[in-house]
């Protein structure tokens, strides 16, 4: 190889931030630090970042099929670098399987692979076993981690509890809890809608008030990157969304039947029944023209 003829040692480093970690200890750019120093403190003369990043942010590691991953092992496939530097295995993956393709990948390029919490993975018999030993680990704790976000999930869906997601219009999550409670502007722009469908308006009619009014959909602030989402016009079928939520009645939405929830209903069962009915019997009556659910026109002649 290139470098290797020139004495040179070039490295790349891999970072990953998983989608269950939302603390900024784990991010990529701290393990990104933590690797650069401790290479930089080996004190190797001929040591050689290769300038390139290799970042999965937000990705699992139960499989290699990641945007950073993929141009990492093309970069390994094709001589470019001589070492790897990583926090610890379960960074490039929690599978064992993925594990050991990986390091024969490694291997046969001949790749030095440095582990910064874990200890020194030299060639040989010894610490080949180590490395899938390490590797069984990481399967094995993500297999945990699974098995506790089903048993959580379980419990949230027992207690009537919102699972994940963002908060339907009308709500807003509790910083603590992460429950729905009711954010009353737009509580009272919900029930405007309901009342409007039960008075016998088309969600096409309901979505014009709203934008006369002035009233947007839901906006928030994406955790990951900050940008604003949401804030746009109404229309038929985002107000035929809101009128068929369960959510605005306490409960959740599921494939099956909507299960009970611990929420603060925002619209009373009487009046939302009443609304489902109007919209089911519009569904019968224009089962041929499904845009008259809508309040679309029908254009002359068609």
């Amino acid at each position: 190889m290139p470098g290797r003829a020139n004495n040179v040692i070039r490295y790349a480093i891999y970072t990953r931030q998983s989608v269950e970690k939302i603390d900024d200890l784990g991010s990529c750019e701290v393990q990104f630090i933590t690797c650069h120093d401790h290479a930089q403190a080996t004190g190797e003369p001929n040591l050689h970042w290769t300038g390139q990043r290799f970042d999965d942010d937000g990705y699992s590691g139960a499989t290699l099929d990641r945007p950073a991953m993929r141009r990492l092992r093309r970069v390994i496939d094709l001589g470019g670098i001589d070492r790897l530097y990583a926090v610890a295995l379960d960074r490039l993956t929690r599978a064992m399987r993925d594990a050991v393709v990986l390091l024969d990948e490694l291997d046969k390029a001949g790749v030095e692979l440095r582990l910064v919490h874990q200890a020194e993975l030299t060639p040989g018999p010894e610490n080949r076993f180590l490395k899938h030993v390490l590797a069984a680990f990481a399967e094995f704790e993500r297999d945990m981690i699974a098995t506790r976000i089903a048993e959580s999930r379980a419990y949230l869906k027992k207690h009537g509890r919102r699972l994940a997601g963002p908060p339907a219009y009308g709500y807003d999550a509790d910083p603590v809890t992460r429950q729905l409670v009711p954010n009353a502007p737009e509580a009272r722009r919900v029930r405007s809608i309901f009342k409007q469908a039960a008075a016998g308006r088309l969600p096409k009619q309901i979505a014009f008030v709203c934008n006369k009014q002035g009233w947007t959909t839901k906006v928030r602030v994406a955790k990951r990157s900050g940008k604003t989402i949401g804030g746009d016009r109404w229309t038929a079928r985002r107000v035929l969304a809101v009128l068929t939520n369960p959510v605005y009645i306490g409960q959740f939405a599921t494939d099956d039947e909507p299960r009970p929830g611990c929420h603060e209903p925002i619209i009373a069962r009487k009046l939302f029944d009443h609304v489902q009915s109007i919209l089911a019997g519009r569904r019968t009556t224009d089962r041929r023209d499904p845009r008259a659910l809508f309040g679309v026109r029908r254009l002359v002649g068609g």
